[in-house]
């Protein structure tokens, strides 16, 4: 082979190479990826004879780490807890912290992502593999009190943590984002009030901010360096977030009209002012030819 190409394009840090045998190979490390897809790897020889193989590649990241305590208030009882997986994916290996591990097969295995411990109490969950958790006041959301790290969890307009009351996030290391939404995925999470290395996270491709922080009434964290250029919805963004205070509002409002944005994007923050620090922001956001409507108490 003098040639090697991959349909799609392999992820981050990954690449296709001619090797010493003049065959192809997958070289480097990979630094995000969906777990088993499918990449068509295709080889030209000097000749200009082509051949192509398909190859199920794994993209293996460390375990999510999450401690959940059983006896808050949620769907099962006080000694029991059942992940609320969803999105496509699976088989997940859940290690309920207690000794006993499960292999999830999807998001439909009722089964396999319930487990009842011997006695209430905080227990360190770890899941292999990718997946998505979609909160809700009805399901055990409610009992996440803390992401050690996020692992194999990603967002594909699938995960939200609405609901979960208890949660804080202690993770220092960056989700995979894979998809357009980010709606609801903060919602009424009452006791959060800041991520480590939220201003890396990659937002390039977000288009519905609906609700994101909508009621985190303790989130009090830097918003500014997001990429805001694909957003098309906002309504609902920080309403009710109380304590993101004046300073990461100005900061939010420059940053914006720095960035190339979407027009006619509707954004509610009704808790929070305008200074004279981010007034004149705030005007060309709300003048042609971006035309926003932003829902605030005004300037002070």
């Amino acid at each position: 082979m003098v040639s090697c190409t991959s349909e799609p394009a392999l992820p981050s840090g990954l690449d296709v190479t001619v090797d010493a045998n003049s065959s192809c190979e997958i070289t480097g490390t990979p630094t995000e990826g969906i777990s088993r897809r499918n990449f068509i790897i295709k080889g030209q020889a000097s000749n200009g004879t082509q051949s192509s193989a398909l190859v199920e590649l794994e993209v293996l990241k460390d375990p999510f780490i999450g401690i959940w305590k059983t006896d808050l208030p949620g769907y099962t009882n006080t000694n029991s807890l059942e992940l609320p997986f969803d999105g496509n994916g699976g088989p997940w290996e859940v290690d309920w912290g207690d000794g006993n591990t499960t292999v999830v097969t999807d998001k439909d295995d009722i089964i396999g992502r319930k487990h009842v411990y011997a006695a209430p109490g905080s227990y360190t969950v770890t899941i292999d593999g990718y997946f998505e958790l979609r909160g809700s006041h009805s399901n055990d959301i409610t009992k996440l009190t803390d992401i050690q790290e996020w692992g194999g969890l990603y967002f594909d307009d699938n995960t939200r943590f609405s609901g979960a009351s208890s949660m804080t996030i202690s993770a220092v290391d960056v989700p995979v984002i894979a998809g357009t939404s980010l709606a609801r995925v903060f919602e009424f999470c009452t006791a959060l009030v800041n991520i480590s290395n939220l201003p890396t996270w990659n937002t390039s491709s977000i288009t519905d901010m609906t609700q994101a922080f909508r009621g985190a009434t303790a989130w009090n964290g830097d918003l500014s360096a997001w990429n805001y250029s694909s957003v098309e919805n906002m309504s609902n963004f920080l309403s009710g977030a109380t304590s993101f205070n004046a300073l990461h509002y100005d900061n939010l409002l420059n940053a914006w009209v720095a960035q190339p944005l979407q027009p006619n994007v509707t954004v509610d923050t009704s808790s929070h002012y305008t200074t004279s620090i981010s007034g004149s922001a705030r005007s060309t956001l709300t003048s042609a030819p971006l035309n926003w409507v932003i829902d605030d108490l005004g300037g002070l």
